[in-house]
């Protein structure tokens, strides 16, 4: 059985004036006279458009009305993954937190710190492929050990491959993220209809 990851409780005020401004704005937009999550069927997943969990906590902590809206409680999550992988609970299972527009009553929210998903997964990717580039390495050379008579005087380093292959990474990277844009771009009504 595999363990579930950690995750470090760092709740953002969440009293009862958040949860009846939770209420109110469920009867609003759902006609659900709640403040409870219920039987969850989606999970909603952003990128935090800045560098760090203080940063994302800082904008979620506070009750004040959205820039965008204009409404009451303020924007949150329920859990938010920080640059270096912890997962941080903000806000309890138990209540709903607004963060999508439309799935509020149904939906978890998960914020990852960074700047775009082609950017994150580009770093987490790099960092798995150099450890396991390392643990590799390390197991050939046990391997073959005794097999070359003499052994090599220095290990050889592929730096033509490398550079390229880092090049292609980095191309892949800048076009995935591109994408992204141009997708993000587009009104959510017509592409949620196409689905």
């Amino acid at each position: 059985m595999i363990a579930a990851p950690p995750i470090v409780h760092d709740p953002i005020p969440f009293g009862t004036r958040r949860i009846a401004e939770t209420r109110a704005y469920a009867v609003r937009h759902y006609g659900l006279h709640r403040a409870r999550l219920i039987a969850p069927k989606v999970i909603v997943e952003h990128m935090t458009e800045n560098s760090s969990f203080s940063a994302t906590f800082n904008t979620f902590a506070p009750d004040v009305a959205d820039p965008e809206l204009h409404e009451l409680p303020a924007t949150c999550a329920h859990f938010v993954i920080d640059p270096g992988g912890r997962i941080h609970q903000l806000v309890s299972l138990r209540w709903i937190c607004r963060h999508t527009v439309g799935l509020n009553w149904t939906a978890i929210g998960i914020e990852h710190v960074g700047f775009s998903e082609a950017g994150v997964l580009g770093v987490v990717g790099l960092a798995t492929g150099a450890v396991s580039g390392a643990v590799l390495s390390v197991a050939l050379v046990d391997v073959l050990s005794g097999v070359f008579d003499p052994p090599p005087e220095v290990v050889a380093v592929p730096w033509g491959y490398l550079v390229t292959l880092v090049s292609v990474i980095a191309v892949a990277l800048l076009a995935v993220g591109a994408a992204g844009v141009v997708l993000a771009r587009r009104p959510a009504t017509p592409v949620l209809r196409e689905m």
